[in-house]
């Protein structure tokens, strides 16, 4: 509805996982809510740039063929 695009992503973090990755103002951004439910910091992994990340999560299968270093692009 607000046209931001947004992709669902597979990977890694302690165990499979999924996140999204969203476009915004020019710039990918990593967004994994699960791991902000109950966090101290409620957006610690919201619009998060990739390399930091990458720091917690690592990407999988298909999910890497498309959303390798997305900020290069």
């Amino acid at each position: 509805q607000l046209g931001i695009p947004c992709y669902y992503c597979t990977g890694y973090a302690q165990g499979e996982h999924a996140w999204n990755v969203v476009y915004i103002g020019g710039n990918y951004y990593y967004v994994d809510v699960s791991w902000d439910d109950g966090s101290a910091n409620p957006y610690e992994f919201f619009n998060v740039p990739e390399e930091e990340f990458l720091k917690t999560h690592s990407i999988s299968g298909l999910s890497g063929n498309v959303f390798g270093s997305l900020q290069d692009r």
